[in-house]
């Protein structure tokens, strides 16, 4: 009928969803509904935006910037945590000995705790900025302050620098750093909303949001391989390690934000789906209203805070332990592993959740993984240390077990904000995931700071044993030395609060994870009503046309 095609040609143009929505003789081959799972588990016949919206290549340039964005930013983030031995004489003036005292300027600590920190309190300026003026100027935002914190860390360990101001000046570039996350954090969902189809929206999400532990492989790689592994060096030497360290971040930041400011736009010039066709989004304050009144909203607080903060207080609370018990050669590569592990894991859920829509069951089962694997690996720790270094295979079972962590709490962060807005819906969807952000990061400043506590208690946990009056090794063929012996902290009590941390995660998941998808739900009711409506235009023409 190339007639008809003709008419609808000139009359689509008035509806951008009529625009791009195929013929009928396609919905008869099955192009358009196909059989299929539905979001609550029964079987029915699902629209897919892929077969009929327009999609940009641009997209994946602005998803690319966001991902560098973040990836250098979890970068800075980290990069101090495995590096203590000479962060803290450097620039608190500290001997060795007093690293892991509590009154100790503890670098790796603080360092850490500012992003969460500077999170907490201006995260609702980021959503704001965000869902006010879009996506490109809160990348670049996000992407200056991200290269002027880093720019600070050079100044810092620059070797014309005072030694009084290098601890303020760091400090202070973390500072700024760490206030580029609002403007980037609750970007993945806006840039999967506005950019992506709902065939890859998922997708997109957790492409983004890997980048963030990508970013925390490369901030404690890099320290491997430009500081130096002896245990006492120069002060001329430790200035130029750390100063070759934050020339190569501060290099990354910069070329992102320079990329940032090749944007072209917030939105597509179409858009990639019936929920991004239109302005559906109330105001930020009538949203954040709405999300009050959100109880399932609740949950995924708690949902998604509880892995957030059991993935990355590990690193913050575990170097020192892993030094003491014998994994002192793999203790920062653990954390690479698990940031890898974690990545490969959020590209499979992503491609999952974009065909099965089975976003409860999915975290529900990473919960249940997440409680078990951190039991084993406070089971794992516990095994008696002979003082040599641990076996080969105690190597390969801890680094099996950081590899499985990560392969299932990594992939809950993106799935997690995708899940709010599929929740919250027609919230906007910076407003969502921003707030949930902002608990996920104050859950893992209450974690780390609990535990931090906890090592300077002797609750439970006694710091050292008595070998000798202890019949049972006296009674040994040869010397053996437990785990408690090693420890100069109470690590014991501080790992058996991460892991009933995770049990309660799991158990809450489990019983008060009931989701209701409104975005998708939205998205078929208005895809049918449109094809619906391009099928009466089709009769309506076709009854004009002469028959042949």
């Amino acid at each position: 009928m190339p007639h008809t095609t003709a008419i609808i040609n000139n009359v689509i143009p008035t509806n951008p969803l009529l625009m791009t929505l195929p013929s009928p003789n396609d919905a008869s081959r099955g192009s358009v509904l196909s059989s299929e799972i539905d979001l609550y588990g029964h079987k029915t016949r699902r629209l897919s935006t892929k077969n009929y919206f327009i999609f940009y290549s641009h997209r994946w340039y602005v998803l690319a910037v966001i991902c560098l964005l973040a990836l250098s930013n979890a970068a800075i983030w980290l990069s101090y945590t495995n590096i203590s031995r000479l962060t803290v004489p450097f620039y608190c003036q500290s001997s060795l000995e007093d690293i892991n005292k509590p009154s100790s300027c503890d670098i790796s600590y603080w360092s850490s705790q500012i992003f969460q920190m500077v999170g907490m309190l201006t995260g609702v300026l980021g959503m704001y900025i965000t869902d006010k003026h879009g996506i490109k100027l809160s990348c670049i935002l996000g992407c200056v302050f991200n290269a002027t914190g880093a720019l600070l860390r050079v100044i810092s360990s620059m070797p014309i620098t005072s030694i009084k101001a290098r601890l303020p000046l760091m400090y202070l570039g973390q500072t700024l750093a760490a206030m580029a996350q609002p403007f980037f954090l609750c970007l993945s969902p806006k840039v999967a909303e506005y950019w992506f189809g709902d065939h890859q929206r998922a997708f997109a999400n957790s492409l983004s949001f890997s980048a963030n532990p990508i970013g925390v492989a490369i901030g404690t790689l890099i320290p491997n391989f430009v500081i130096s592994t002896k245990d006492k060096s120069n002060e001329e030497e430790d200035t130029n390690q750390l100063f070759i360290l934050n020339m190569i971040l501060f290099t990354i930041t910069f070329a992102t934000a320079v990329l940032s400011f090749f944007i072209k736009s917030n939105k597509p010039p179409t858009p990639p789906s019936p929920s991004s066709a239109t302005d559906h989004s109330p105001d930020f304050f009538i949203g954040f209203k709405m999300l009050l009144h959100n109880k399932m909203f609740y949950v995924q607080l708690i949902t998604f805070g509880v892995a957030f903060a059991t993935q990355w207080s590990f690193p913050v609370f575990a170097e020192q332990m892993l030094h003491e018990i014998g994994y002192s050669y793999i203790a920062s590569y653990l954390v690479v592993l698990s940031a890898v592990a974690g990545t490969i894991g959020s590209i499979v859920a992503g491609n999952y959740i974009d065909k099965t829509k089975n976003f409860k069951g999915f975290i529900n089962t990473s919960y249940i993984v997440i409680a078990i694997i951190t039991l084993c690996i406070n089971f794992h720790i516990r095994q008696p240390y002979f003082g040599q270094g641990q076996t080969t295979s105690a190597h390969i079972w801890i680094c099996l077990l950081v590899i499985i962590l990560g392969y299932f709490t990594i992939p809950v962060f993106p799935i997690g904000l995708e899940l709010c807005v599929e929740t919250t819906y027609p919230v906007a969807e910076a407003t969502s995931s921003g707030i949930l952000v902002i608990t996920g990061q104050f859950q893992l400043f209450l974690l780390t700071f609990i535990m931090q506590y906890l090592h300077s208690t002797s609750w439970f946990y006694r710091n050292s044993i008595d070998y000798k009056n202890s019949p049972t090794i006296s009674n040994t063929t040869f010397p053996v030395k437990c785990v408690e012996e090693y420890l100069t902290q109470n690590y014991l009590l501080t790992i058996d609060f991460w892991c009933l941390f995770a049990a309660f995660g799991a158990i809450f998941s489990v019983i008060f994870l009931r989701p209701r998808y409104l975005r998708l739900e939205y998205e078929i009711e208005e895809g049918l009503k449109t094809k619906s409506k391009k099928e009466k235009i089709i009769n309506a023409e076709n009854k004009t046309l002469p028959h042949n």
